[in-house]
């Protein structure tokens, strides 16, 4: 049976470890000593990783991460830190004339473009020969309650199967798309490779590591766009109300709606929850549940965090943080993770040493 790994990503924390180190660029992170692979899952160590998979909807997509102020130089600032100032100040006067497309070369989850923040980049580090990762960029593949693009654009994708608007009732479409790529895949052994499939929403996959993520409360996002998007945000004028974010999470419009919606986070991740405190007393050697707070202090982040386009989806430098903080959620224990996340300046990528694993305690 394949060896698979699938994680729902997303938590934050700060990592300490012995021995270990924190870099601005994961190049200047030693190799790890080589080894015989894993041959179980407890013993997974970053390198063990052949495969990358996404399943997921417009996180997972990049979905407008370049915004209309394209900001190459956030997205693909892991480059050499020579670049003159001169060229930073070019790049990052870019006019993006197609906000609205999918950015999934620099996901933080599940892209692979040269030089981007992205946890697949960060195990090349460890694993040259590490597949899977999504490329490049290109129009929006749609997918929700009524219908879902069957159209993957696979020179691109890969095993990227997320798609904007998706919900937990369209895993399955993702996974019809998934699984035979993965099949057709000629440098992928299906049966012996470590894959780690990330999930972001929905259900339970066999012989794996499923790392349940909190919801995100993304009713925060709307007040801060009010207070500080002005002059940032896409709006008519300077009318916050014309903000999109305000069009696409209208429920968290006004302060009783956001109270709501606020409620309705918390008792989604308390049901959440279930599936992981039962499996925390039937783990075996192929399949492990894990929670992870999805609580995340969006107050303590700055607008540059959200894309200038809907002020709601990650922008690249969002992107390039969350990268970073999945990437150190990886080597840590449940009870080392805070229960409330907050935004970080100058987050550095963790180093994994030798005796790191996978956690899934």
């Amino acid at each position: 049976m394949p060896k698979l790994v699938s994680l729902f990503m997303l938590a934050l924390g700060a990592l300490t470890a012995v021995n270990a180190k924190n870099v601005t660029f994961i190049y200047d992170c030693p190799t790890l000593t080589p080894r015989s692979t894993a041959t179980k899952v407890s013993d997974l160590r970053i390198d063990d990783i052949k495969v990358v998979g996404f399943l997921g909807d417009s996180y997972a997509a990049a979905f407008s991460a370049m915004g209309y102020k394209a900001t190459q130089l956030d997205a693909l600032s892991n480059c050499s830190s020579s670049s003159s100032s001169s060229d930073n100040n070019a790049i990052g006067a870019t006019l993006n004339l197609s906000p609205s497309k999918e950015y999934r070369g620099i996901s933080y989850g599940i892209g692979g473009d040269e030089y981007a923040f992205t946890v697949p980049n960060y195990m090349k580090h460890y694993n040259k020969n590490v597949t899977g990762y999504s490329l490049g960029s290109h129009s929006s593949e749609i997918c929700g309650a009524d219908f879902c693009d069957s159209s993957y654009q696979t020179v691109y994708d890969q095993l990227n199967a997320a798609q904007s608007g998706a919900l937990a009732m369209n895993l399955e479409h993702m996974l019809e798309y998934l699984i035979p790529e993965m099949k057709s895949m000629d440098n992928v052994d299906l049966e012996n490779d470590w894959k780690m499939i990330s999930i972001q929403i929905g259900d339970n996959v066999p012989k794996a590591v499923v790392n349940l993520i909190g919801s995100f409360n993304t009713s925060q996002i709307i007040p801060l766009s009010d207070e500080y998007g002005i002059g940032y945000c896409q709006m008519t004028g300077t009318n916050v109300s014309t903000i999109t974010n305000r069009q696409l999470c209208s429920c968290a419009a006004t302060e009783d709606g956001r109270r709501t919606v606020s409620e309705h986070f918390s008792a989604y991740n308390e049901k959440l929850q279930a599936p992981y405190k039962k499996y925390q007393q039937n783990q075996t050697n192929d399949f492990a549940v894990i929670y992870q707070q999805g609580n995340i202090n969006y107050s303590s982040a700055p607008m540059q965090y959200f894309n200038d386009d809907d002020c709601l989806h990650p922008s690249s430098f969002g992107h390039q943080w969350l990268s970073r903080f999945v990437w150190s959620q990886l080597f840590l224990s449940y009870d080392s993770k805070p229960s409330v996340i907050n935004y970080e300046d100058n987050l550095s990528i963790y180093c994994p040493t030798d005796e790191d694993r996978i956690r899934i305690d």
